[in-house]
């Protein structure tokens, strides 16, 4: 899920939710209950991009990883959650071809952001 134009920490959990299918319902469950029995049932990783401009949203997200111990998040950040279980990882940037004047195709596998897609594993 990409956070980018997320910009309220109290958003994280309804989009989540929302780009999951779950809904919150009259008389049942709160969102957020849902939204744990949903991933409860489920062994799963989810990624968070670009949390850095709703990083007071950690807690929740702690919370949720709490309840749910089969699911794993991957969030992506300029900033450390300062969450218990967190495990950091920098990546520093990389390296692009150059827009103009354009490469050559044979010559693009040598930067390494287009590395980075040319290695993934096909599904």
């Amino acid at each position: 899920m990409i956070l980018e134009v997320i910009t309220d920490p109290e958003m994280v959990i309804p989009t989540f939710a929302r780009t999951l299918g779950v809904t919150e319902t009259v008389g049942g469950p709160t969102l957020v209950q849902a939204l744990q029995q949903f991933l409860c049932q489920k062994q799963t990783l989810r990624v968070l991009d670009n949390f850095e401009q709703v990083g007071d949203a950690s807690p929740k997200i702690a919370d949720l990883l709490a309840s749910c111990p089969r699911t794993k998040i991957l969030v992506t950040s300029r900033a450390p959650l300062r969450l218990r279980a967190e495990r950091e990882l920098p990546v520093p940037p990389l390296s692009l071809p150059p827009t103009m004047p354009s490469p050559h195709l044979q010559s693009l596998s040598q930067y390494s952001a287009v590395k980075l897609f040319i290695n993934v594993p096909r599904l």
